[in-house]
């Protein structure tokens, strides 16, 4: 089990990697994760293609992944 600093040490990364996101990927991102929608539901809504939609969840994911967690340093300023 994480202790409480690591856990709230991944919560700070996961809020800076959302931040970092682009709008249009950040909103399909929450969407997906968060509200349930659909990627079709999605598709519908922006006006896109599921194809579209894939891609901008894929990108979201891939900045989660790959943001770094801040320096020691700037841990209170997240």
């Amino acid at each position: 089990m994480a202790s409480n600093g690591s856990g709230s040490k991944r919560l700070r990364t996961a809020r800076r990697a959302i931040r970092r996101m682009e709008p249009f990927d950040r909103a399909i991102f929450l969407a997906i994760r968060f509200d349930n929608a659909s990627y079709e539901e999605l598709a519908e809504r922006y006006d896109v293609g599921i194809e579209e939609i894939e891609k901008a969840f894929a990108r979201a994911i891939d900045v989660l992944i790959t943001t770094p967690p801040p320096p020691w340093w700037q841990i209170w300023l997240y």
